[in-house]
């Protein structure tokens, strides 16, 4: 039998149940707990869970024991349902079964071993949909690596402490080479990498955000600092989502502008020259693009 987890099963019985009695003659292959109604069927669900294997009377209180079924795979899509019904509801159940929400269909009275085979059946179905999903997550990550990889900056998601500070919740790789500084020390501490802005840029960037709380609208900023020993821009973006009644986190990604901020200085300085210069000027770059050309030019 498969541990933890993948082998925990869940009976949730109604007035008139068997389940009490089935799980008894069962305890001793299976890890079985059992429950009154669909309110405690929850609560150990909530506390208690996941489990592999739900298993239900169509009969129980406060609810459908279908609608409670639904529910258990809306939070637990991989958790498999059984449920109990009698022969006059088959109609009921038919639907379900086709909707996919439950895995098998038992009539009552129900023997102890057709249960057993039953929930045999589920467990290696849950083990089978478990891997699955974790394959097609891992799939989906190394996607997702790839994809931060090839983007022009740093990724990042924050949130608002109660002080005002932010702290990163995600940092892409790309922060080795921009920032030289490892994704889980900027997680760990934001200061490790704000407080090497200039100290008017972080003061910017805080107003930014400050603002943002209260429209909730997408963020723009620049700032520049010193890294990998030398003095870097870099231009900022980002958008809230509220996520509840408090708490809000920021998306948004970090792009280096240096070689821009560098070129529209050097177009700043050329041009305090005098304009009324009758010599032609030009000022070209490494490049050998013109980058500055006077009227007589």
């Amino acid at each position: 039998m498969p541990d933890g987890s993948e082998s925990k099963i869940l009976f949730v019985e109604g007035d008139e149940s068997c389940l009490s009695s089935l799980a008894g003659e069962l305890h001793s292959l299976f890890s079985i707990e059992t429950a009154r109604g669909s309110e405690q069927g929850a609560e150990f669900i909530g506390r208690r869970g996941p489990f592999a294997v739900v298993v239900a009377d169509l009969h129980i209180q406060e609810i459908n024991g279908i609608d409670f079924l639904r529910q258990v795979r809306r939070q637990n899509p991989d958790s498999v349902c059984v449920v109990l019904a009698d022969h006059d509801d088959v109609s009921v159940v038919v639907d379900a079964v086709n909707e996919g929400i439950v895995f098998r269909f038992l009539t009552t009275p129900c023997p102890p071993d057709v249960l057993g085979k039953t929930l045999e059946e589920c467990l290696a179905r849950h083990i089978t949909e478990h891997k699955a999903l974790a394959e097609a997550l891992q799939k989906s990550e190394a996607g997702y690596q790839r994809m931060m990889a090839n983007l022009p900056g740093v990724v990042y998601q924050f949130t608002l402490r109660i002080d005002g500070s932010i702290k990163f919740l995600f940092v892409s790789d790309a922060c080795r080479e921009l920032f030289g500084l490892e994704p889980d020390c900027i997680k760990e501490d934001s200061n490790t990498l704000m407080n090497r802005f200039k100290a008017a840029d972080r003061a910017d960037f805080y107003q930014m955000i400050a603002e943002s709380v209260a429209t909730l609208e997408p963020c723009r900023w620049r700032g520049c600092g010193r890294f990998n020993d030398d003095e870097r821009w870099f231009l900022g973006v980002c958008r809230p989502e509220r996520l509840g009644d408090a708490e809000i986190i920021w998306d948004g990604m970090l792009t280096d502008i240096t070689e821009y901020m560098r070129i529209e200085q050097e177009k700043e300085q050329l041009a305090r020259l005098p304009g009324e210069d009758p010599n032609p000027v030009m000022r070209v770059n490494a490049a050998g693009v013109i980058i500055y050309a006077n009227r007589a030019a």
